[in-house]
């Protein structure tokens, strides 16, 4: 997790670093799902026959929840481009992208248990999400802790 704040910075070096940003989040997210899956088999009993048809599930969830997070790195790169220049329609369309992101990435939990609960039954699926939950708050605490808030200038109002 402490490979985020390396993001934070690379992401406020400019475009230019782009695709090893893109590069370097693959990283992140691949050892991020090598970590979760490492937490969740030390957190989560899980007979044969449920490991049988809970993992593939749960790959599922976890490419779904990569496009959802591919939505913040973009408003996250958005943010970091027009920091400077911050105008009331880009922050209104950047915070608004960061609602979709958090609706969604719930609506994509809501789902997992769902799922998780007809092979696993209740109690193991919400402590699946407890998890997820719980490792989403460090994330999101990390990315948050590294963004500096908006700075309204003279020059951030725009007309329609």
């Amino acid at each position: 997790m402490k490979k985020l704040f390396l993001l934070i910075f690379l992401l406020n070096m400019g475009t230019g670093f782009s695709q090893n940003i893109d590069d370097y989040i693959e990283m992140l997210r691949s050892d991020l799902k090598t970590q979760k899956t490492a937490l969740i088999s030390e957190h989560i009993e899980l007979s044969e026959a449920e490991s049988e048809k809970f993992w593939p599930v749960y790959r599922k969830y976890a490419l779904k929840l990569d496009k959802i997070s591919d939505k913040r790195v973009t408003y996250i790169k958005e943010f970091a481009d027009n920091y400077d220049t911050m105008t009331d329609k880009k922050a209104d369309k950047i915070i608004k992208q960061a609602f979709d992101f958090y609706k969604d990435r719930r609506n994509l939990e809501k789902d997992l248990y769902g799922d998780s609960k007809k092979i696993l039954g209740a109690v193991k699926a919400a402590k699946l999400i407890q998890l997820e939950h719980q490792v989403n708050i460090l994330i999101d605490l990390q990315i948050s802790s590294e963004l500096p808030l908006i700075e309204k200038t003279s020059k951030t109002t725009d007309k329609k």
